[in-house]
């Protein structure tokens, strides 16, 4: 069968079960049809309205939960308020390094870096510096990422 011919099939089937469910929910069909009402009859039966349970006593609430002093207020759970401590972040490069060169139309592109400890760094992209991994080697900039943090290096010539 083609699956169109199938989807029809199973249409028809379940139109036919849903308005058999309905017509036997109006209840058209039964020997005690009364017309237009078709809820049945609830006023013989036993309920608390009708008196034939004892009365339940009234007991008044222990605590009004309306009427709250200082006193009253709960504190919070620490479990709940204490988030952990996020690290710091860490400290940008561009303050300690300045770029003395780059060498960008490489397949492997380059750049070399001085600071007050180094003369001289060679970095290329994937290098790790200080915890900065650098990412981007332009010919005028240099970006380096720790984590969601960025920091870039501008190559003044």
């Amino acid at each position: 069968m083609k699956p169109n011919k199938i989807k029809i099939i199973l249409l028809v089937i379940l139109t036919i079960i849903a308005l058999v469910v309905w017509l036997r929910n109006l209840n058209i069909f039964s020997s005690d049809y009364t017309g237009g009402n078709a809820r049945p009859d609830t006023t013989n039966k036993i309920s608390p309205r009708n008196g034939d349970y004892p009365q339940i006593d009234y007991r008044p609430p222990r605590v009004n939960p309306f009427d709250i002093s200082a006193n009253d207020i709960r504190k919070p759970n620490k479990r709940r308020t204490s988030q952990p401590s996020l690290p710091p972040p860490p400290e940008k490069i561009s303050g300690r390094y300045y770029v003395k060169g780059i060498i960008a139309e490489s397949a492997c592109p380059q750049a070399v870096l001085q600071s007050t400890e180094d003369p001289g760094i060679n970095i290329t992209t994937g290098d790790s510096l200080d915890g900065w991994i650098v990412t981007i080697i332009n010919d005028t900039i240099i970006l380096l990422n720790h984590g969601k943090y960025r920091d870039t290096l501008l190559f003044e010539k």
